[in-house]
């Protein structure tokens, strides 16, 4: 999800609207606390203001980065059991069951960003500490007031979280979806460059290490179609895609881009990029069907940054390949070529 959001140009929003929910987390119980009725024991005071200085913190990370996915979890958890405390420390049960709106906050933020188990986690603590209040409002004879203000904490912190948490689910399947090629299940062109952006920023400083890009593109596939059909091309086409998937390594990312072209990116060593274009072009050549494939290769640098310019620079080694295997289809196809040099930051018919 929150690479779809960075895809989008969402990204930064995207942080600016978490970071305000995260404040309005800590501020909830902090306001309430600075009130006659606030908390009036030292754990519950010490629980709200570090609640507060937890969120104010988290807010600043939001506002100028994602967190790790480890960093946010431990601050669900410190938040969720402060928010407890700080709840239960309240010398009324109405500001018990007001300060425990805190976890919808929370929620929202979990449903946002984390699986259902977080997500359970939350909202069970949210309904233990709203029962208590509830059950201490009912025992001052307030019981119709109690369970009024229960049923609206539990549309307000479990219900709305929860369709929140579905929607986001299916709409992430969405997101995963819009970058997959229906037919083969490699990436298509736009999770092409996302994952390649992502394997560009995970990969190792070492000074060997390439962006190499392999076009592949299968050589008279329209003679196939027209002479077998569409049903023989397209099963040709599943069979290149487990061919790729079968000689290259895990971390490569993989992606039809055309009707029959093949896209492979991987952070590997020159001399590795021009062994691997090789093995690809044999491995399709052995497919039973008698396909084969024109193969072009080229590598770049790794670059230093990741930022908004990284999908130039891929276009630009994309483009490269595309000329180099364009050099082995006129050759006559089945070959291998290596672009002398990548045109870095240029867009050509790939880079689109």
């Amino acid at each position: 999800m929150t690479d779809y959001l960075v895809y989008r140009k969402l990204g930064s929003f995207a942080r600016r609207v978490i970071a305000m929910v995260v404040l309005a987390m800590g501020a909830i119980p902090f306001l309430i606390m600075l009130t006659p009725v606030g908390a009036n024991t030292a754990i519950g005071r010490a629980a709200t203001v570090a609640l507060a200085i937890c969120t104010t913190g988290m807010a600043l990370v939001w506002l100028f980065r994602w967190p790790t996915r480890r960093q946010s979890l431990v601050f669900v958890w410190i938040c969720n059991a402060c928010i407890a405390v700080s709840c239960l420390a309240y010398s009324g049960p109405v500001l018990s069951l007001l300060g425990s709106t805190a976890f919808a906050a929370l929620a929202g933020y979990v449903a946002f960003l984390h699986t259902s188990r977080q997500l359970v986690f939350v909202l069970a603590t949210a309904l233990v500490v709203s029962l208590i209040a509830a059950t201490r409002m009912a025992v001052h004879g307030r019981p119709f007031v109690a369970l009024a203000t229960l049923l609206i904490i539990a549309v307000g912190v479990m219900a709305i979280p929860i369709s929140m948490h579905v929607l986001v689910r299916m709409l992430g399947d969405e997101a995963a979806k819009s970058h997959t090629d229906a037919l083969t299940g490699l990436h298509n062109r736009r999770g092409f460059y996302r994952s390649t952006r992502e394997l560009i920023k995970t990969a190792s400083a070492s000074p060997d290490q390439y962006l190499s890009v392999i076009m592949v593109d299968l050589d008279r596939f329209k003679q196939v179609n027209d002479t077998h059909g569409h049903t023989k091309g397209d099963r040709i086409l599943v069979a290149v895609a487990d061919r790729l998937r079968h000689t290259t390594r895990g971390r490569a990312v993989l992606a039809r881009v055309g009707g029959e072209e093949f896209l492979v990116a991987e952070m590997i060593p020159l001399d590795k990029a021009k062994v691997l274009a090789e093995r690809l072009r044999s491995e399709i050549a052995a497919i039973p069907s008698a396909a084969t494939a024109s193969v072009g290769v080229a590598s770049m640098r790794r670059p230093d940054t990741t930022g908004p310019q990284t999908r130039a620079l891929v276009e630009g080694v994309v483009d490269a390949a595309d000329a180099a295997m364009y050099e082995a289809k006129r050759a006559g196809g089945n070959q291998v070529r290596h672009a002398e040099r990548a045109a870095v930051g240029t867009s050509g018919r790939h880079g689109r």
